[in-house]
């Protein structure tokens, strides 16, 4: 009796994505892996000053998630577990070779405790996604040129970047509030506001799919999943990893998210199959 064939996910299906959409994610990869690199091995620097607290671990977090993203995403590997694993590994690497690189830097486990969690953030979202191949597929294809996904992607980033230091100049000059992490997740989250309409264009443009609605009783798992990740960030404290409460809990909610994902994905999918 043959075998099962195990039909492959759209994450290590290489042979059907498109190759420009490959190439766009390489260059990507490229370039955000080499600034990356450059500013964590560059001389430390205060940027917001001795007085104020900067997000160092939600940067960690944000910085090494979206990396495992764009390697995988890059095609570098037959396996997408292959990416995710290469980024966990440099991870560490990168923190032990900012040594030599400057004198004034020095190895941080807290560090590469943000970098994993950002890694393993990746991964829950290659999870959620993984029976999703029409959605993966239209992801691709926003990213080809021309089809409005740089664009948005490009508009968003900067759009962070330059709402950051307003928000933050404004609370400290109005109120005398230091809130790098708050200023932080209110400029990605504006970003992603004005991007978005951008991002809807581009997806209507290459024929996305209809997203699947999920059962509203699903939504509880985001709150659970923050809550867990509060659980976790305790218990990093308490084990002599303080100040990753907003990593762990990002992360889950993203767990959470990826729950909810699955679940409608798996009643459309029965829904379709009836």
């Amino acid at each position: 009796m043959p075998l099962p064939h195990k039909v492959p996910t759209p994450l290590d299906d290489l042979a059907s994505r498109p190759r420009r959409a490959i190439l766009v994610w390489r260059w990507a990869c490229l370039i955000f892996f080499t600034s990356l690199t450059t500013l964590t091995h560059w001389p430390t620097m205060d940027p917001l000053g001795p007085e104020h607290t900067p997000p160092d671990k939600l940067l960690h977090f944000l910085a090494f998630g979206l990396l495992a993203i764009l390697v995988e995403r890059a095609a570098l590997f037959p396996k997408a577990w292959m990416a995710f694993l290469l980024v966990a590994l440099w991870a560490p690497a990168d923190e032990w070779t900012q040594q030599t690189f400057s004198s004034n830097r020095t190895l941080s486990m807290l560090d590469v405790a943000g970098n994993w969690i950002g890694v393993l953030a990746a991964v829950i979202i290659a999870f959620a996604l993984a029976p999703a191949h029409r959605i993966v597929r239209a992801i691709d294809d926003m990213a080809i040129p021309g089809n409005g996904g740089l664009v948005a992607g490009i508009v968003g980033a900067v759009v962070s970047l330059v709402v950051f230091p307003l928000l933050f100049a404004g609370l400290w000059l109005g109120f005398a509030i230091s809130a790098g992490t708050l200023c932080t997740l209110l400029a990605l989250a504006t970003g992603v506001l004005v991007s978005w309409p951008l991002v809807r264009r581009s997806w209507n443009r290459v024929g996305g799919p209809r997203w699947p609605i999920p059962p509203a009783v699903s939504w509880v798992a985001i709150p659970i999943g923050i809550a867990a990740g509060w659980g976790l960030a305790l218990a990093s404290a308490y084990g002599g990893y303080p100040g990753l409460g907003t990593p762990w809990m990002l992360c889950g909610a993203i767990g959470g998210s990826a729950i909810i994902l699955r679940v409608a994905i798996a009643l459309q999918a029965r829904e379709s199959n009836v």
